[in-house]
């Protein structure tokens, strides 16, 4: 009888044990994840960035070269 219980105890030992590993493996990897996150959000960020000033350059190279174009625009649009 003190045998099963000490067996028991055991084996409930583990899972606690193995339980614990788990989670400190998820925690890991959460950490792990966010920090990619993180990462890919900044990186987005800066190549929006960069595409903004790449098409504000155009808009404004369009206009010095065809500053008639607004009103091209606004013809089409009637039409």
């Amino acid at each position: 009888m003190l045998a099963d219980v000490v067996g028991e105890i055991s084996i409930k030992q583990k899972l606690i044990d193995e339980l614990e590993s788990s989670q400190k493996r998820l925690r890991s990897m959460r950490a792990h994840y966010e920090e990619k996150l993180c990462t890919l959000a900044n990186k987005i960020r800066e190549t929006e960035q960069e595409r903004d000033k790449v098409l504000a350059n155009l808009s404004s190279q369009f206009t010095i070269i065809f500053p008639f174009l607004d009103h091209v625009t606004i013809l089409f649009t009637l039409l």
